[in-house]
């Protein structure tokens, strides 16, 4: 079996136990697909993503940064612009809940420069960056992306349906 076939396999059964809910487990299997593949980003962007649903916070921080480093050469394709913003904000909200607000202002800026792409990313988000810069006693920047926060959400809920609604939506 080749090097190759060996890091799939890692990481394949590091994704099934992550979906089971098996985090230590996908931890272990992930660490063991990077072992064989240093630069394969993917495992390390899951292992930081299982770290932070232990509560192992610090340590999947510094794994997010390993692998925004490693999805940094995709940053010219869509599909990696998006995954590193996902990542950056992630990285973010890592920054934050270490009490970390300059290192979580850094990432928020670096999500905010990547405005085109800002749908690719959860409703709300600029909450997070609301309270970062609050905490920093930056309360005009706050309150900007509050409102900014706040503008977009309104956009997505008031956003006309293409679907004409049904009896059954109608009633529920």
């Amino acid at each position: 079996v080749d090097v190759s076939t060996k890091v799939a396999e890692f990481f394949d059964a590091g994704q099934s136990a992550h979906e089971r809910g098996e985090l230590e487990k996908a931890v272990v299997l992930y660490g063991e697909a990077l072992k064989l593949d240093k630069l394969f980003w993917q495992a390390e962007y899951q292992r930081s993503q299982a770290l932070r649903a232990l509560g192992r916070t610090s340590e999947a921080r510094q794994g997010m940064v390993r692998a925004i480093d490693l999805l940094s050469e995709y940053e010219g394709v869509e599909e990696g612009r998006r995954i590193l913003l996902r990542a950056r904000l992630a990285l973010a909200e890592m920054a934050l809940a270490l009490g970390d607000l300059e290192g979580a202002e850094r990432s928020y800026n670096e999500v905010g420069k990547s405005s085109t792409m800002v749908s690719a990313l959860p409703v709300g988000w600029q909450a997070g960056q609301a309270e970062v810069l609050l905490g920093l006693g930056k309360l005009t920047e706050a309150q900007a992306a509050g409102r900014e926060g706040e503008a977009l959400t309104s956009k997505i809920l008031i956003a006309p349906c293409s679907e004409p609604l049904t009896p059954a939506m109608e009633s529920s």
